[in-house]
């Protein structure tokens, strides 16, 4: 399973890609063989209140089906949020062999 993990328009430390990509790894690792690859892309999201949130876009695509996206946007959460749910779309796109899009 290969990731990718791409950010526009904010600073993030090699740590943090390192963090998000072992993440990954763990949640989907049950999957791996069944994974083809993982695209992560963090980017700054306007908020209708006047801040800036994070959002996080995951994309997996499987062998034999169709991709599973998740979006999520939220100032500290994003990423974990998006790697549960990924998880969890995943998990239940081989199980039933559908895939639909969120």
């Amino acid at each position: 399973m290969k990731i990718d993990v791409g950010v526009t328009g904010l600073k993030t430390s090699a740590a943090f890609r390192r963090r998000v990509v072992r993440r990954l790894r763990f949640a989907l690792g049950r999957f791996g063989a069944r994974i083809e690859h993982v695209t992560v892309r963090l980017s700054n999201a306007a908020n209708t209140l006047g801040g800036v949130d994070k959002r996080c876009r995951m994309k997996a695509r499987l062998k034999l089906l169709d991709s599973v996206t998740i979006e999520t946007i939220n100032e500290r959460t994003a990423v974990d949020r998006a790697i549960t749910r990924l998880g969890e779309r995943v998990k239940r796109a081989l199980l039933d062999g559908k895939v639909g899009g969120d």
